[in-house]
């Protein structure tokens, strides 16, 4: 293996397009080649280098983090992003996961959602997860509270429903009602510490209005949106779809009803099914004008408060 592994090496040095199949070759080598692709770690060139940090992570090598929590403070987000992606193969490293925490503040939207979706494969206790049921008990969306110091919303589709909140808190905006399809759903905000927030919401003609008061914080925002009461778990929620959900949450976004940019990303299917679900919802529920969370009738309120999803 050892001298296999270094004719990989001479190749991917003379052969740049080849470094990927290198790569390859080199992990289905097994842990005999660490001793020969360690000193390449260091190479100059990342373009050798990184075949090798490649091979190394997938082979558990913690060597290989040294010279990756190096480049992940590289000034090139293009590096910044290749390592984010390297290190989703290296579980259990201590220096690869604070290179991770550091690379999900990363000023550029890619890198950061690498770094967490590498945090969520390495399954780092860094990234804590909250699943949302549907009526079923089957999962319905995933919500991950992603440790960061800078506000921002990633919603995905890609294998399981997600939506990821970096960020202790998403401060709220300058309006104090959020509002989404033509007030049907409204959320009175508050600047005052542990004071709930109102969510009022119109589901149909047919269907009484009501108004909620959860725990004042974005996650459990995100959690009563979805959240299927049931006998197991019987606190309030609104029953939403994930596409519903997301559009909510968009569409608070795009008004800067919360100070933190949320960014979408789903699959062609995924999308034509949310147009599906839109299109029923509107085709059996009238739109209408709702009157704000404090001009609701008294008798619509509910005084059970959703849980904090925090």
């Amino acid at each position: 293996e050892t001298a296999m592994a270094e004719r990989l090496i001479e190749v991917a040095r003379n052969q740049p397009d080849d470094r990927t199949d290198v790569s390859m070759a080199l992990k289905a080598l097994g842990k005999t080649v660490l001793p020969t692709i360690r000193p390449i770690y260091e190479a100059e060139e990342l373009g050798l280098a990184f075949p090798a940090l490649t091979a190394g992570t997938f082979l558990e090598d913690e060597r290989s983090s040294e010279r990756l929590a190096e480049l992940a403070k590289d000034p090139d987000p293009a590096i910044r992003l290749q390592v984010a992606l390297i290190l989703s193969d290296l579980e259990g490293s201590f220096r690869g996961s604070s290179a991770l925490i550091a690379l999900a503040d990363d000023p550029v939207e890619e890198v950061r959602i690498a770094a967490y979706e590498a945090l969520v494969r390495t399954g780092d206790a860094l990234v804590s997860r909250l699943p949302i049921l549907d009526e079923n008990g089957r999962i319905k969306y995933v919500i991950d509270r992603v440790h960061s110091e800078t506000p921002f919303v990633y919603a995905s589709i890609s294998d399981t429903p997600t939506i990821a909140i970096f960020g202790k808190q998403i401060p709220v905006g300058g309006a104090e009602v959020a509002r989404a399809w033509s007030n049907r759903l409204m959320v009175r905000t508050s600047d005052t510490p542990g004071y709930p927030w109102e969510v009022f919401y119109a589901p149909s003609e047919a269907r009484e209005p009501k108004t909620y008061a959860i725990e004042p914080t974005y996650a459990t925002l995100t959690y009563f949106l979805g959240h299927h009461p049931s006998v197991s778990d019987p606190h309030d929620g609104l029953n939403l779809t994930y596409s519903r959900v997301v559009d909510v949450l968009y569409e608070f976004s795009n008004r800067d009803y919360f100070d933190a940019p949320m960014r979408f990303e789903v699959s062609g299917l995924a999308a034509a099914i949310g147009v599906y679900e839109e299109e029923a919802e509107q085709a059996n529920t009238p739109r209408r004008e709702a009157s704000a969370p404090d001009e609701a009738a008294e008798g619509d309120r509910e005084d059970g408060a959703a849980p904090a999803a925090a």
